[in-house]
């Protein structure tokens, strides 16, 4: 499908610097060709002189998906110069607010890609695929805009019900051990608050000594796995909280203590076992073994020769 000139289709893409001068879908992409309107002033953003134009040239851009397509933005970008001798300034390029300079993906897309990874809990690899982007890309968008929301204070309000959990993220190789993270989350609405590096009592207790102290006292309930870490942070910190231990892990503790009781009375049975059927065994052969009579004195001087 191609749109010319099309006023609806600039609407629909929503960018107020770009107008839509054609689309199409090529190897399952939305390409669409844009451009900032025809008559624009521009000055030297140096000298104030008038600005010329010299044409344009072609930039793609990732943009939000649409119709379940990745979209590409193929921005026809206009090419100023100064006309002005004295002007240390020769030629540039315009720009948008909408895209950075040498940007490979849309300011939104950027937005959006931090919000599916980080609200949504999508993998960035799955979101970079969505983009028609490299994993890298895609994470440096995260960093960009996650970031700030994670340094904001604001974003653990509301914080009744605290969980604790761990969750190994690299493999143990020839040069390291497992390597594992804490997670914290909002228990009341899977909302994860963040992550902290290691298993360990030092690291939960670091993280929760940065809260405020009335942030502290809100927190009535405190689930965790079984590690005994996880408890001594808890006991230093959130010691009027009432300790839960999630579902999961109970169950698995029940499951290993029947196993535990299994696996000893199976062994005291066999060993009863093998005792009796020994002792058995030690019966019949006595019984099947013939008595031998009294001894007879043997006179080694034959009676012949006495």
């Amino acid at each position: 499908m191609v749109l010319e000139g099309s006023g609806c289709a600039a609407r629909m893409l929503g960018l107020d610097d770009f107008g839509v001068v054609a689309s199409e879908v090529v190897d399952d992409e939305l390409h669409v060709l844009v451009e900032t309107p025809d008559g624009q002033v521009m000055g030297c953003h140096d000298c104030g002189v008038r600005a010329e134009s010299k044409g344009r040239r072609t930039v793609r851009v990732r943009d939000l998906p649409a119709c379940g397509r990745p979209v590409v933005l193929v921005w026809r970008k206009r090419l100023w110069r100064c006309n002005e001798p004295l002007c240390p300034v020769r030629t540039w390029t315009e720009s948008s607010r909408h895209v950075a300079a040498r940007a490979m993906l849309t300011g939104r897309a950027r937005e959006e890609i931090c919000r599916r990874v980080g609200e949504d809990a999508d993998a960035v690899a799955e979101v970079a695929r969505d983009y028609g982007v490299g994993w890298h890309t895609a994470m440096a968008a995260v960093r960009e805009h996650g970031e700030g929301r994670v340094d904001d204070p604001a974003r653990l309000d509301g914080v009744i019900a605290l969980g604790m959990d761990e969750t190994s993220w690299l493999r143990a190789t020839r040069t390291h051990h497992t390597l594992y993270v804490s997670g914290l989350v909002d228990t009341l609405t899977g909302r994860l608050l963040d992550v902290v590096p290691d298993r360990t009592a030092q690291a939960v207790a670091s993280w929760l000594a940065r809260r405020d102290r009335r942030w502290l006292a809100r927190i009535g309930v405190v689930t965790l796995d079984p590690h005994r870490g996880y408890a001594h942070a808890v006991g230093a910190h959130l010691s009027h909280a009432t300790l839960v231990v999630d579902h999961f892990h109970a169950v698995a503790l029940g499951n290993r203590a029947v196993d535990d009781v299994r696996r000893l009375d199976g062994a005291t049975i066999a060993d009863e076992a093998m005792a009796l059927t020994r002792s058995s065994n030690l019966d019949t052969h006595a019984a099947s073994t013939p008595r031998a009579g009294p001894r007879r004195s043997i006179d080694p001087v034959p009676s012949a020769a006495r």
